[in-house]
């Protein structure tokens, strides 16, 4: 009778052990990363991104054929402020810049697509450099954002050791864990978390002009970009 009751009562223990460190866990863990599509609000009117092209999207709207579009940034959320990688980037990047085009083409809830130009608001050098050990180097990566108005240029850096493989913030960005969902087979997720370097989605428009605001829609997998004016 007392090793079943010493045996509940360590069950009992081990459930609330555990209840504890999920709770824990949930709570120091940030908002689950969203896959998002990217939606263009001018005024009263809205407008949904297309990765198709501008070329592409042309010819659908003229046969009036609804383009592809689909998520396809990572978003992440976390204390009210939107994070990236510096890989998704660049389309948002393209939209506070001006560098887009507009198809108009009325659906039953938006008023037309965007697509990005071949002009370039954002490039990508990569250089490598070695450490004080001979035989170790360093790969630096560099995002340089430019706006279409002035010379001033947005830089966001960070490296990576070849040999050890950590990553190191260097400018306009940080490291931060958040909680990530993965597939790991059909009918299962497992959720984890994840530090990665990501930009202060923010920082970056306030480089781009004032009255740029950012809204995410999580559930319909969308991130409403409004601009005002461009620095």
């Amino acid at each position: 009778m007392g090793r079943k009751v010493l045996a509940l009562r360590l069950i009992i223990l081990s459930v609330f052990i555990i209840g504890l460190c999920w709770m824990f866990w949930a709570m120091s863990s940030n908002a689950e990363a969203v896959e998002v599509n990217l939606v263009l609000q001018e005024q009263e009117k809205v407008y949904l991104f297309s990765l198709l092209g501008t070329n592409h999207v042309k010819q659908y709207v003229a046969r009036q054929n609804t383009p592809e579009v689909m998520p396809f940034v990572q978003i992440f959320q976390d204390g009210g402020m939107l994070y990236l990688q510096p890989k998704d980037l660049k389309e948002i990047v393209n939209i506070l810049c001006g560098n887009y085009r507009i198809h108009e083409y009325p659906e039953k809830s938006f008023e037309g697509y965007i697509t990005t130009t071949q002009m370039k608001c954002m490039n990508h050098y990569v250089r490598n450099e070695n450490t004080s050990q001979i035989g170790e180097q360093i790969k630096i990566n560099e995002l340089s954002l430019s706006s279409p108005v002035s010379d001033s240029t947005f830089t966001i850096q960070w490296s990576t050791n070849y040999i050890s493989e950590q990553v190191e913030v260097l400018q306009n960005c940080i490291k931060k864990p958040f909680k990530v969902i993965e597939k790991a087979q059909q009918g299962q997720n497992i959720s984890s978390t994840k530090e990665f370097v990501v930009v202060k989605l923010e920082d970056v428009a306030s480089f781009y002009g004032r009255d740029i605001m950012f809204r995410l829609d999580a559930k319909n997998q969308l991130l409403y970009v409004s601009r005002g004016m461009i620095n």
